[in-house]
């Protein structure tokens, strides 16, 4: 005879199941921002690959790394966002504080260094910015560069909070329904950061490099990943309130071994789906883009080279929105197998430690990176030789431009 199924609202301590996972939000956290430096990386091997052979390989094995740093980020904001008690206002501060500390850092560094640089060269201040401004976009391939992750934590934390959260003063009675529907805003930024990677990626606009900061970084898939996953347990608290019980019946579920797996389970489920439904849709996108294209462009169907060349420019458009990186989030799933969304930590020092920590390797990456680039541009450039790379060539062209 078959096991009769527990439902959640009967499961308390008598009941529980065995579940102890090592893995916390700590865990993935760190191991995301190691990631994120590692896919800096990929950004200073691309520029070096224009010009020394051996570079093109590690810079494409480095640039997938980000995908996953992504839904680790994600995972661990989850955990967070989830198990904060009363703590609501202090990770939104953090995420929307960390957003808006990395827009501010890139303007002083826009101003003080590439302003302030090319200020000397020129005498003119708004010639200066306008350089600066054409080298960051000569920079940006595909038309932008998202690198503010603080952007996606802030979009989590706050879509958590508006479909969580109980005011205790404020949005009482039906009023909690405006209060649910802000939940819509972090969407509404989503989809506006796809819209304006896509516009960029196929030229149709060119995005000032002031806007850079404030597009989310990760694939659209990997942020449904975190919205279901959210619904998930909104569901099930409002499943605990239509059988009679209270939130505090529900919170003392949400501390039990059982809720942890079938969390655990459910991350596994939607990870996998998420996964496999953007590599279908990228894929199905690529096809229907494509032939359209090629239609719109009347190349003969006999010129395979030209048809080629006009699908993969359309494929890196639409991989440029993120569409298709949702794929190497299948790799994690071994890892929210033993991860445990409730662990916390008395202690929260490391907390604070972490993405300081993690911001440091992204900007000394860079610095250095770059410092050696412009290093090994210049030494070409005063031994005369030619640059086959368009960004050096570019940054070339320009100094001359300022001597004159």
């Amino acid at each position: 005879m078959k096991k009769q199924r527990t439902l959640i609202t009967d499961i308390g301590p008598e009941n529980d199941v065995k579940f102890a996972c090592p893995i916390s939000y700590r865990h993935l956290r760190a191991a995301a921002w190691v990631f994120l430096a590692l896919a800096q990386l990929a950004v200073i091997f691309k520029l070096f690959a224009g010009q020394i052979e051996g570079f093109a390989l590690p810079s494409v094995i480095l640039s997938m790394v980000s995908s996953v740093a992504a839904p680790l980020l994600l995972l661990a904001a989850f955990a967070q966002v989830l198990t904060a008690k009363n703590g609501y206002k202090k990770l939104i501060f953090l995420y929307v504080g960390g957003a808006i500390g990395i827009y501010l850092a890139f303007i002083f560094i826009f101003f003080h260094y590439a302003v302030g640089l090319f200020g000397v060269l020129s005498k003119d201040a708004k010639t200066a910015t306008d350089i600066s401004a054409m080298l960051i976009q000569l920079l940006a391939k595909n038309g932008f560069i998202a690198f503010n992750v603080f952007i996606d934590l802030a979009l989590c934390a706050l879509w958590t909070f508006f479909l969580n959260f109980h005011p205790k003063q404020f949005f009482q009675g039906k009023w909690i329904y405006l209060f649910r529907s802000f939940a819509v805003l972090p969407i509404l930024w989503e989809v506006a950061s796809i819209v304006l990677k896509l516009l960029a990626a196929n030229q149709t606009i060119m995005l000032s490099p002031f806007v850079y900061p404030l597009l989310a970084t990760k694939p659209p898939f990997s942020f449904l990943v975190f919205v279901f996953a959210a619904v998930f347990v909104k569901v099930r608290e409002q499943i605990f309130l239509r059988r009679g019980k209270t939130l505090e019946d529900y919170n003392a579920f949400l501390d039990t071994k059982a809720n942890r797996k079938q969390v655990s389970r459910f991350l596994m489920v939607i990870i996998g789906v998420c996964a496999i439904v953007d590599v279908v849709v990228f894929v199905a996108a690529s096809v229907v883009a494509g032939a359209n294209a090629v239609a719109a462009a009347g190349i003969d169907p006999a010129d395979e080279e030209a048809m080629l060349n006009v699908i993969e420019t359309v494929i890196i458009r639409i991989n440029a929105t993120g569409l298709g990186n949702c794929f190497p989030m299948l790799f994690i799933i071994p890892v929210v197998a033993f991860f445990d969304y409730r662990k916390t930590y008395e202690n929260p020092m490391f907390d604070r430690i972490i993405p300081l920590a993690g911001v440091g390797l992204i900007a000394l990456v860079y610095l250095e990176g770059l410092f050696q680039f412009a290093k090994f541009s210049l030494a070409k450039l005063l031994a005369g030789e030619p640059s086959q790379d368009p960004v050096s060539s570019s940054i070339v062209g320009l100094l001359e431009k300022l001597n004159k």
